[in-house]
């Protein structure tokens, strides 16, 4: 294997707009711009745009899930539907800046497992070593994942 089969990068562009307004530009033309607004709070009837803590959960949060998901569709365990929460919790440090201190996501998936439970007790086990993104920002910020197994249905 050559060293370039073991390298993936990833390349967007960003643009700056006013204030603290910027324009997100996935580089590619099938995927719209994105604003990200750190001038105005995300509930705010102003707000064009997430900020990037948003941005950060909800790439944590997108890698999870579709790690899990992507685990349950190798076992062969049907997901009939999965919805995550998440919260980012930030600090001020001891300089007195801002710093994420931890992320907390809860998923609910819905699944109906006639067999292979063991399967997905594995699936529950593994699935978050595949993430990428999580497991960089774990070296850096806790990340606490739990599973709602209320829509689980072991058979």
């Amino acid at each position: 294997m050559t060293e370039s089969e073991n390298v993936f990068k990833a390349k967007i562009s960003v643009e700056w707009l006013e204030d603290l307004t910027f324009k997100l530009d996935f580089l590619n033309p099938v995927l719209s711009e994105l604003l990200i607004d750190e001038t105005h709070d995300v509930e705010s009837s102003e707000a064009v745009g997430p900020d990037p803590s948003k941005l950060l959960l909800a790439a944590v949060m997108g890698c999870l899930n579709t790690s899990f998901a992507f685990c349950l569709k190798k076992a062969k365990i049907p997901l009939k539907g999965m919805k995550a929460t998440g919260e980012l919790t930030s600090l001020r440090n001891e300089e007195g800046f801002w710093r994420v201190s931890k992320i907390d996501i809860d998923v609910s998936p819905e699944i109906k497992i006639e067999k292979g439970i063991p399967r997905m007790e594995k699936c529950m086990e593994i699935f978050h070593d595949y993430c990428t993104i999580t497991q960089s920002v774990r070296q850096g910020i806790p990340v606490n994942f739990t599973i709602n197994k209320a829509k689980i249905d072991m058979g």
